[in-house]
């Protein structure tokens, strides 16, 4: 046992032995009973005297956490400022118990004021005791660890194998220690699950909004969802996701493709990527058509139930600039461009993007 742990033992005896002995005395004087008081003054005296051994272990424990990682000097210090001072309040106190509990003086006028001593003085330590644990007690320590008890009441055997694989210390499971076979997969498999239930606890799987192309997981998440649900034929049909190529005039627009998500206060904005190339002397005028994605398909349906509608914000180049506002965007003639159309998401769905032109 370290200085550490033995100051932790010892330090909240005198807080809780002053406060016991202290209620006993003060009770001996409402019924004045003097083998009460005599009691109260034994317990108020012993456990008074454990405040020296929880100072000098304190002092201890200083040399131990001073310069560790997190540890404070000033909140030491002042831990360490309320400790004397309770010391010292406590200590008059143990000296006027052991006067008045051996008579001392023994005139009764003193002995009075001694009592009084006792009282009035036994608060202030009690006091300061408690501010004393408190200031103590928000001084960290990476070095103190917590432990649980793991009881498995349900099944007796299962209880029976982890009681097996304790070592003496009972700190620890060690599965190879188990000479049965299903006694060792019993232990080995509720400890894989303790890990992996921990590992998730600490380290919680979160959608994280990036610019990689190959994440959309809002959009799988709720095909996957939307293949558990009948097919409604009265829903809008399926959006072809193919080259859109204009016959008479020579321009192509590539399928658009998912991005990224982004935060946009309350509501989500998707990114898609469309390429488009105009080899005419015309002008080239895109619309772009977001809609939900239902049964792993891309639907003409944008209203997300009273959450809002699903539209088009702007159109804007791999640098940020602005191209235009809105659902649509003019191809210049002779000329390709490459924008992120943004869609405005009000709730939690799946989205997907059509493009359609019209010269």
């Amino acid at each position: 046992m370290n200085s550490i742990w033995f100051h932790l033992l010892v330090n909240h005896i005198p807080i809780v032995g002053t406060a016991i002995g202290l209620g006993i005395v003060i009770v001996s004087l409402l019924r004045t009973n003097k083998t009460v008081r005599r009691v109260g003054l034994i317990v108020y005296i012993v456990t008074g005297l454990m405040a020296y051994p929880a100072n000098f272990s304190g002092e201890a424990a200083e040399k131990v956490l001073k310069g560790a990682k997190g540890i404070s000097a000033d909140q030491i210090h002042v831990h360490e400022e309320a400790a004397q001072l309770a010391l010292t309040l406590t200590s008059m106190t143990v000296i006027l118990a052991m006067l008045h509990l051996f008579n001392m003086p023994p005139s009764q006028k003193l002995q009075r004021y001694v009592f009084s001593g006792i009282v009035l003085i036994g608060i202030a330590s009690l006091f300061q005791l408690v501010v004393t644990g408190h200031e103590g007690g928000a001084i960290p320590d990476d070095r103190l660890e917590w432990a649980g008890v793991f009881i498995v009441d349900s099944d007796q055997e299962i209880e029976k194998a982890f009681a097996a694989s304790e070592p003496p210390a009972h700190d620890d499971w060690i599965p190879d220690s188990l000479t049965e076979r299903n006694a060792r997969m019993y232990v080995n498999r509720t400890l894989g699950r303790i890990r992996q239930y921990a590992y998730e606890t600490i380290f919680p799987q979160q959608i994280e909004v990036t610019g990689d192309r190959n994440q959309p997981p809002l959009a799988k998440a709720a095909a996957r969802l939307g293949q558990l649900l009948p097919f409604d034929p009265e829903l809008p049909g399926p959006v072809p996701d193919r080259p859109n190529v204009g016959r008479r005039r020579r321009w192509q627009i590539e399928p658009p493709e998912f991005v990224s998500l982004e935060p946009a206060g309350d509501e989500v904005d998707a990114l898609f990527l469309v390429a488009a190339s105009n080899s005419s002397t015309e002008t080239l005028r895109i619309t772009a058509s977001p809609g939900l994605v239902m049964d792993d398909r891309l639907t003409t349906e944008t209203r997300i139930g009273g959450s809002g509608v699903v539209r088009v914000i702007d159109w804007r180049s791999g640098d940020g600039i602005l191209l235009a506002e809105g659902p649509q965007l003019v191809v210049q003639p002779r000329s390709q461009v490459a924008a992120r159309v943004r869609v405005r998401v009000p709730g939690l769905a799946a989205v997907g993007l059509a493009v359609t032109a019209a010269d």
